[in-house]
């Protein structure tokens, strides 16, 4: 006769009796161990919930003064307190910490304007009175102070191509810099011009105006004398000065074994 293939009866799900009951089985066996995995896991998982804190997730936010210099107050407290966390140090102050720790340097090193104004005068009034007038100020003065002759004055300045220092007169005329300007002296660039001299012919040039040595004997910033002090002891500064060059070129021939040099 015909051959027919039996089928499973159906289970109440729709689904065989047989797959059912596996299914069935599979959830008693996992039961036990789900009971076991809690009971191992509560313990360990309770004290790390009670310890975290609740609440909105703490946001990281920009020190109030990040963008501000600091003030003399600011390098006070950071130096009485230079040996203390730099993290607490930078909290108080409102800054960051890499801030706090490279602002210690600064003060640290005496060129600074920071350790100067920390260290030196007392007041920002009395701070302003160390800065040293720029050239550029010093040549207008010059130019046009109706006391003051600019064929008295000598430039010091570096030039582009060749090394070392050059000299020439304050009213040179201007040949080898591009510009409008008539004068070298104001053709330079600023960064260029070395120093200013005063001089009168056949005597030594006296220095008047040097950056890197903080001198300014024209406006008299840094404490130094003005310029019409400079003119009035001019001739005094200049009998000194030749008798230092005396006693050196002295020193200087018995050193190397040469005989002393009269006077004059």
């Amino acid at each position: 006769g015909e051959f027919r293939q039996e089928r499973p009866a159906a289970g109440p799900s729709g689904g065989p009796i047989e797959l059912g009951r596996a299914a069935a089985g599979d959830r008693i066996m996992l039961a036990p161990i789900v009971v076991v995995y809690a009971y191992i896991l509560t313990p360990l998982l309770t004290p790390l919930l009670r310890a975290s804190p609740r609440g909105p997730p703490t946001v990281a936010c920009m020190p109030a003064h990040v963008h501000k210099a600091y003030t003399r107050e600011d390098d006070k407290y950071l130096w009485a307190n230079q040996n203390e966390p730099l993290e607490d140090i930078a909290r108080v102050l409102g800054r960051g910490a890499v801030s706090c720790a490279a602002r210690l340097e600064r003060l640290r090193n005496p060129k600074t304007a920071g350790y100067q104004r920390l260290f030196g005068a007392d007041t920002e009034a009395e701070a302003a009175k160390t800065r040293l007038r720029p050239v550029r100020e010093c040549i207008q003065r010059i130019i046009h102070d109706p006391s003051l002759d600019p064929a008295d004055f000598i430039v010091g300045y570096h030039d582009r191509f060749e090394t070392g220092l050059r000299m020439t007169p304050f009213d040179t005329l201007n040949r080898s810099v591009k510009g409008t300007e008539r004068l070298l002296v104001l053709a330079l660039p600023e960064h260029r011009i070395e120093g200013l001299w005063y001089r009168k012919l056949g005597k030594p040039p006296r220095l008047v105006w040097r950056k890197h040595d903080r001198v300014d004997r024209i406006f008299g910033s840094c404490g130094d004398m003005r310029i019409e002090q400079a003119i009035d002891g001019y001739s005094d500064w200049t009998a000194a000065e030749r008798r230092r060059l005396k006693r050196a070129k002295y020193f200087s021939l018995r050193a190397f074994g040469g005989g002393a040099v009269a006077d004059e």
